[in-house]
């Protein structure tokens, strides 16, 4: 299945160059950004379900996340850069598939000693309020919450990678880690009305990162 992450041009300078990175997150950076973007989710790790007159909340599964988008068709579309104005920069595109064999190698010594499990799925969306209807209520110390979310971001389509942690590693808010782009990304699309600054920018970064040969738009 093909994926794409929207990468603003402040987070190519970030994640993209000479020594590049990737960056996993807890599902609080999302609650944390929910007043100023269109990401956020002041819910993001809860499921609320209303049963037998009381509200469940699923809180206590702790996972560090990787967000990607499901492309219809395959191809980015010019409705794709609204889903997430602010980050119109770059929009980086890959497969589930290659993802996963991406992380299992990335990561390996991590999940070999256990640091976090690996999981992965589609978004589950649903209608506030009534839940994703599924019996998850007697089971929801464990419900994997982050891999459900509120119909109102059904636009975004999104596709997660998870890592759960154990309750040892429950602290852990970030992860970044050293990466060759070229080893997950198949094709980069360019926002097609960047600034001639930012454009020069991005061209700049991809260039010491040598991923410049995946830009499908230069």
């Amino acid at each position: 299945m093909k994926i794409c992450r929207f990468i603003s041009p402040t987070d190519v300078s970030r994640d993209f160059g000479e020594q590049s990175s990737f960056c996993l997150t807890n599902y609080d950076y999302f609650k944390s950004i929910e007043k100023n973007s269109s990401i956020g989710d002041d819910k993001e790790g809860i499921i609320d379900a209303e049963k037998e007159g009381r509200w469940v909340c699923a809180t206590r599964v702790k996972a560090l996340l990787s967000c990607w988008t499901i492309l219809e068709n395959g191809k980015i579309s010019e409705e794709n850069w609204d889903i997430f104005p602010e980050k119109r920069g770059i929009a980086v595109i890959s497969s589930t598939e290659k993802m996963k064999a991406f992380f299992e190698r990335s990561l390996a010594a991590c999940l070999q000693k256990e640091w976090f499990y690996f999981e992965e799925r589609q978004i589950k969306y649903y209608p506030e309020g009534e839940g994703p209807g599924e019996s998850f209520s007697a089971q929801r110390n464990g419900v994997r919450a982050y891999f459900y979310k509120r119909n109102c971001f059904i636009n975004q389509r999104e596709y997660r990678f998870a890592f759960r942690l154990p309750q040892k590693y429950s602290f852990l808010k970030l992860l970044v880690f050293y990466v060759e782009p070229s080893k997950y990304i198949e094709e980069i699309v360019l926002y097609p009305r960047l600034e001639k600054a930012e454009r020069q920018q991005i061209t700049k970064r991809l260039l010491d990162a040598e991923i410049i040969s995946k830009v499908a738009n230069l």
